[in-house]
């Protein structure tokens, strides 16, 4: 992944950075007898954060040993998950690709991931995912979830409504190649309900674990109650937090919820009025919110997600991608960053995002050519949309344009017809056709799009020549993703970042550092911080290299199940 170096960022320089939409994170309180403390409640682990990171470390951990469970939510749960396509990265042969036929191994599983997480995760890591991947599906599945076929075998942002199964990542591009060949891994839940079925598999996913955690677990759930202080002792273990949580059943708690179900609208996001109903749910936290101390007796796992929505944390750390449409909740404020910073925890991978842009569906278009400013490729444009954004970002400075020619425009145009597409897909197709600039030479497309005088048309020769002559795509592209692109009138689609109705969205891929084997954060000096630990995106992980779809939700069960297993293991003496 090629991508800006960042200037390092100590977490201590983020204490400061506090949206108006966010929580504000204080000093750790220090406590010099945690017996005699006079705690508001007790628990054995204390989960602060209710996506699925949370929900995978909360769940493990009632499973083992019979912990006490607390899982605290500043919102109602389900967090950025809720929000998601709901896919999950999941392979090495799982009972749905069995099912489907479909060949795939745990060696299959962690070659291709050693392209996508091997310079963030030692291989010791990448092997043991592998190895528990597949039991992934079959452990949601035992808590509501479904999953199944069909099988989506085109190369798509996300599967049709039909479909549940798909190749979500770069498996079938050339540069990604194992020696068993590719495995479709995208899986998304099945909804089970009719009132669902409308719906993308994140609300399913989350709604089905939340369903399952209040009806069949001894988990205890505290909505509305955000972490504002951790909790040490006096040797700097951290043994539990402050929460402030809305008093439950309160009129204010009913209004903060109408506020987040009102600010989840797509038309309310288009028009800008979002950040104004975030603003009036931390406006009702600071004015209604009650302190609640929680002791955790074995350890603390922060799963608050990440730090898109915090303007000004993202301006010092990663300044490129700022101005893209962060995908996320107002909970994604750099809480967990900021809680660990108060008691020296070191980051990691703070100056990357994963700023999507999908060029199919239509999948037609993954044969165009996409050009930077300059007027020369900047990508394959066959892989991931979060590989081709961050080439857009990185090595366009955020300006890209599509070329096409008239036979491949009809028939994207004709794809965009298909009645199974998503909303979110078919209308930015249209909207960027609509909008194309059009020229009947390469040589008038370049000059109407301003490119340097005679770089477009190099670019289209040299394309279309290495085509005619049998050679290998310079960008690596699939033979079957090569078409000549020589009858004109000829089309460019703005890319960029910025387009109004087809913006740039993105999720940070930064967070506190944790211990590999236990997902322990670690401190500045490299000895992990007692009693903490971090899962999802608030911690470094499998997929802060490069994101796929469906590996951060695979990775928010793979940590969430690590830090699980490391508290369980923590007991203290009789």
């Amino acid at each position: 992944m090629n991508a800006p170096a960042g200037k390092p960022v100590a977490a201590g320089e983020l204490l400061d950075c506090v949206p108006d939409t966010g929580t504000e994170i204080g000093a750790a309180i220090v406590v010099a007898d945690a017996d005699a403390f006079a705690w508001d409640d007790q628990c054995d682990m204390l989960v602060i954060g209710f996506g699925l990171a949370g929900a995978a470390a909360a769940l493990k951990g009632a499973e083992l040993g019979g912990m006490d469970v607390v899982l605290a939510d500043r919102f109602d749960g389900g967090g950025t998950s809720a929000l998601s396509g709901g896919v999950v990265y999941s392979g090495g042969g799982t009972r749905v690709q069995k099912e489907l036929g479909i060949a795939d191994s745990a060696d299959n599983l962690a070659e291709y991931m050693a392209y996508e997480a091997g310079e963030v995760r030692k291989a010791s890591t990448i092997r043991r995912f592998a190895d528990r991947s597949a039991s992934m599906i079959d452990w949601l599945e035992a808590r509501g979830v479904s999953y199944g076929g069909p099988l989506e075998t085109r190369k798509t942002s996300y599967p049709p409504a039909s479909k549940f199964l798909y190749y979500s990542g770069n498996e079938v591009a050339p540069a990604y190649a194992t020696a068993d060949g590719p495995a479709p891994r995208g899986h998304r839940a099945i909804p089970t309900r009719e009132e669902d079925y409308s719906k993308y598999s994140g609300f399913v996913l989350m709604s089905t674990l939340q369903r399952y955690i209040e009806a069949d677990t001894p988990i205890r759930l505290k909505l509305k109650a955000s972490a504002r202080r951790l909790v040490v002792d006096g040797t700097g273990r951290v043994i539990g937090a402050e929460l402030w949580q809305i008093p439950p059943g309160s009129a204010a708690a009913e209004k903060h919820s109408a506020l987040r179900i009102k600010s989840q609208s797509m038309m309310r996001a288009m028009l800008g009025l979002t950040q104004g109903d975030w603003r009036k749910m931390a406006a009702i936290e600071r004015k209604e919110a009650k302190p609640l101390l929680v002791r955790a007796r074995r350890g603390v796992v922060l799963s608050t997600g990440g730090y898109g929505n915090n303007p000004e944390m993202l301006k010092r750390t990663a300044p490129e991608y700022v101005g893209n449409r962060i995908a996320g909740t107002p909970g994604c404020d750099g809480s967990a960053v900021r809680l660990g910073a108060a008691v020296g925890a070191a980051l990691g991978q703070m100056h990357l995002c994963s700023p999507w842009r999908f060029i199919a569906p239509p999948i037609s278009w993954m044969k165009g050519v996409l050009v930077g400013p300059e007027g020369t490729r900047i990508v394959n444009e066959q892989l991931y949309g979060a590989n081709v954004g961050n080439a857009i970002m990185t090595k366009a400075g955020g300006k890209a344009w599509l070329i096409t020619d008239q036979p491949l425009q009809d028939k994207a145009l004709a794809e965009l017809k298909d009645k199974e597409l998503w909303p979110f897909q078919r209308l930015p197709g249209k909207f960027l056709a609509w909008r194309a600039k059009k020229a009947s030479t390469i040589a008038g497309l370049e000059k109407k799009i301003g490119l340097p005088s005679g770089s477009l048309q190099r670019t289209m020769t040299a394309y279309n020549d290495a085509i005619r002559a049998g050679r290998p795509d310079a960008e690596g592209k699939g033979d079957e993703q090569r078409v000549l692109l020589e009858t004109g009138p000829f089309y460019a689609m703005n890319q960029s970042a910025g387009v109004k109705l087809n913006p740039i969205g993105q999720i940070t891929l930064g967070g506190l550092l944790t211990d590999e084997d236990s997902n322990a954060v670690l401190g500045t000096d490299g000895a992990p911080v007692t009693g903490l630990y971090a899962a999802g995106r608030s911690a470094v992980g499998l997929c802060s290299q490069n994101y796929v779809s469906g590996m951060s939700l695979a990775d928010c069960i793979f940590s969430g199940w690590t830090a699980a297993e490391a508290i369980a293991g923590n007991r203290e003496p009789a």
